[in-house]
This record gives structure tokens, C-alpha cells and sequence, in this order.
């Protein structure tokens, strides 16, 4: 988190803001509605919820973090997580393409178990505010599932099917001499050491910010 907010989220793009959302405050695994805020940065903020960031129940997390930006003045939410880089004015570009409307777009993958019906990874997540608020309403925070999964068959009950975008550029370890920078999302997930991820981090946004 501290990585994105010194690379990539240290500029300001006029019509962005980044919320970060975490749980762990006080008592972990209580449903309830404390929160903390930090200090607003010039591009984002930070909130902490009163609630268990296990990764099995990362759905009332969300939901939470839903209810805290229902009242912001937004028309598509693009939720990714800390492993991922976002080149913010690409994302702008992207999102300006995409329908502000039933919007639930991303990286698609098949959920064997809900008769093949598909799920966008939970690596980037593209949500119009329509969408946003059925997944508000529905989420049921003591429900244990992969929470993207658990996206895509709440909105897939009301009609609603996945946007593919398989533009995302994932970098397993080392960045590549040829790694393209014309991507709006780079995701970074190590499997030994998620240090490295912060140096790829890092050395991603020296290349292109040039």
C-alpha cells in the first residue's frame, strides 16, 4: 500500500481519488461500523474497518468500503488491490470507453461450480455505480468465499454478465526488458518473497514516468 502511494498514487489526475480499505481495527472479525479515517492525502485516504481481513470473508470488507464511498460523487469504481501497479491516466482513458451503466468488467476466469457462468479477478474489478450499490445491498459479510467469485454470481442473478478485458500485464517475478508501458494495470504477485513486489513497484514506475 505504502509502495502505490509513493509511486504511482503520488500524482494527482484530475477526477481520481483513491480510497484504500483495510480491516483489522480493534476487534478483528466484528461486523460492525467503526471505522478510522487518516489524514486525507492530496490524491487519497485511507480507512480502516472493524472487521477480519481473512481472506475467505474479504466480502464484507468490501461492502464496508461500499457504504463508506456510496455518498462520493463517482460514476465507475475500478477496485484492484496492493498488488497491483495503476497507470492512473490510462485508467482514466479506459474508463472513459465503458458503459456507466451495469458495468462489471475485468480480467475474466469461468466459475466451474455456477454452471460456467464468469467472474472478473478480483485484481481489478470495473463497477459502475448501479453495480456498486447490488453489491451493497447483497453481500453478506459472514459468507466464507473467494470475494470474486462471490461478485460475479450476486450480479449475475440480476442479469448482469462480465465485460472481458484481459489487457491487464502481470509480472510473476522480474520485470521484463521488453515489459510494455502502455498498460493501465500491472499486477505483481511473487510467489516467495512480496518484497520483490515492491521493488517491481518501484522499478516499474521509474520506467515510465521516464
Amino acid at each position: 500500500m505504502e509502495a502505490q502511494q509513493t509511486t504511482f498514487d503520488s500524482e494527482s489526475i484530475n477526477g481520481i481519488r483513491t480510497v484504500y480499505y483495510h480491516g483489522g481495527l480493534h476487534n478483528e472479525g466484528a461486523i460492525d461500523f467503526s471505522i478510522k479515517r487518516s489524514t486525507p492525502h492530496s490524491t487519497w485516504e485511507r480507512v480502516e474497518f472493524s472487521i477480519t481481513d481473512e481472506y475467505y470473508r474479504m466480502g464484507g470488507k468490501f461492502k464496508k468500503a461500499l457504504q463508506y464511498v456510496d455518498d462520493l460523487d463517482y460514476d465507475i469504481i475500478f477496485r484492484t488491490n496492493s498488488s497491483s501497479y495503476i497507470n492512473k491516466r490510462l485508467l482514466k482513458t479506459v474508463a472513459e470507453t465503458l458503459p456507466k451503466e451495469r458495468l462489471y468488467a475485468g480480467w475474466t476466469f469461468i466459475d466451474s461450480e455456477d454452471f460456467g457462468g464468469l467472474c472478473v479477478s478480483g485484481a481489478g474489478i470495473f463497477l459502475s455505480r448501479d453495480t456498486a450499490k447490488i453489491l451493497m445491498n447483497e453481500i453478506d459479510p459472514e459468507k466464507e468465499i473467494e470475494e470474486d467469485v462471490y461478485i460475479g454470481r450476486i450480479l449475475r442473478k440480476h442479469g448482469i454478465e462480465a465485460i472481458d478485458d484481459k489487457s491487464r500485464y502481470d509480472i510473476p517475478i522480474l520485470i521484463p526488458p521488453d515489459i510494455p508501458l502502455d498498460r493501465y494495470h500491472y499486477r505483481m504477485k511473487t510467489t516467495a518473497n512480496r518484497l520483490a513486489d515492491i521493488g517491481n513497484m518501484r522499478a516499474l514506475h521509474k520506467l515510465i514516468i521516464g
